[in-house]
C-alpha cells in the first residue's frame, strides 16, 4: 500500500500535466449542452427492477456511484472535467430518485448486481470506479463479485462497519431509523427506512473479503469527516493494491467543497 500525506501547500507544488486551457473551453460546451449531451437510460435489473442512469461522454466508461440517500447531482463538479477524458455513467442506486426496488429489502450486494446489469446493457468489458460514502461500498463489493470487471477504483468516505462511522452522525442515524420505524405503517416510509438502514449495519463484507481484492485502488477521505480516518486507513491498509490520500481540513463532502483538490487526485490515478 502507497500512502501520500498530502499538505496544504501540495496544492500547487504538484505537476498537472493536463491542459488547463483545452480542459475549461471543453468545459464550457460541455455545461451549454448539458441538456442534450446527458442521455438518461434505464434497464431491467435481474429481479425485474427498473434501474435508471445518466450517460455522456466517450472513451473509457467511469461509473460514478452516490451515497445515501443522494443522487448522482453531487458529482456536478467532477462532470467537467472528467467528460474530457471518459465516458461517465452515474447510477441512480436502487431505492433512490426515480430507480425503484421490487424487493422488501435493499443491500450493497444489490446495488452491485444491478451495476453488473448496466455494464451488459452497455457492453462494458472493464470499468473504472468512483464511489462515494455508500457508492463506496457498491463499489467494494462489485470489486469483490466482478473482479475481472474493474480496471482502477477511488473510494472515497466509505465505511464497511458502522463504527467506522464517529459518535454523533451513526447516534443520528441510528434515531433516525427508530424513528421511521414507528412510521412503517405508512408506505412511502418503508422506502426511507431501507435506505437508513444501510448506515447503521455492516455492510456485508468483511476484511478478509477486502484482503482479496486486487483492483488499484484509491482511498480517499478528508481529515474532517464523518468517517474515522482510522478506519480509513483500515481499508487501505487492507486492500493489498491501494493508495491514501487524506485531505487535511477536508470533510465528508469534498468532493464539492474541494473539487479542484480532489479531482486532482482522483485524475492523477486514472490517468497517470
Amino acid at each position: 500500500m502507497l500512502t501520500i500525506k498530502n499538505k496544504k501547500k501540495e496544492k500547487n507544488s504538484r505537476s498537472f500535466p493536463y491542459s488547463y486551457k483545452k480542459i475549461k473551453i471543453n468545459s464550457i460546451l460541455l455545461i451549454v449542452e448539458r441538456r442534450t449531451y446527458m442521455q438518461t437510460k434505464s434497464i431491467s435489473s435481474y429481479d425485474g427492477t427498473k434501474i435508471y442512469y445518466k450517460i455522456c461522454g466517450k472513451g473509457k466508461p467511469l461509473i460514478f456511484l452516490h451515497g445515501n440517500a443522494g443522487s448522482p447531482r453531487v458529482f456536478k463538479k467532477q462532470i467537467p472535467l472528467f467528460a474530457n477524458f471518459f465516458q461517465l455513467v452515474f447510477m441512480e442506486s436502487r431505492d433512490h430518485g426515480r430507480s425503484s426496488n421490487n424487493s422488501t429489502t435493499l443491500n450493497f450486494e444489490q446495488m452491485a448486481r444491478d451495476l453488473a446489469c448496466i455494464c451488459s446493457a452497455e457492453n462494458f468489458k472493464t470499468i473504472d470506479l468512483l464511489g462515494y460514502s455508500d457508492g463506496a461500498m457498491i463499489a467494494m463489493w462489485f470489486a469483490h463479485l466482478f473482479p475481472q470487471k474493474v480496471h482502477k477504483m477511488i473510494l472515497n468516505a466509505g465505511n464497511i462497519t458502522p463504527d467506522g462511522l464517529k459518535v454523533r452522525p451513526r447516534f443520528g442515524a441510528t434515531l433516525l431509523y427508530y424513528g421511521l420505524k414507528c412510521l412503517s405503517f405508512i408506505p412511502l416510509t418503508r422506502k426511507y427506512l431501507r435506505i437508513v438502514h444501510l448506515i447503521i449495519v455492516q455492510c456485508g463484507l468483511n476484511w478478509q473479503d477486502l484482503e482479496k481484492i486486487s483492483t488499484p485502488s484509491l482511498v480517499i477521505a478528508g481529515e474532517n469527516d464523518i468517517i474515522k480516518t482510522a478506519h480509513t486507513k483500515k481499508i487501505a491498509h487492507s486492500i493489498p493494491n491501494s493508495q491514501l490520500v487524506i485531505i487535511p481540513s477536508g470533510n465528508h463532502r469534498m468532493l464539492k467543497t474541494n473539487a479542484s483538490l480532489f479531482n486532482k487526485y482522483v485524475l492523477d490515478f486514472l490517468h497517470p
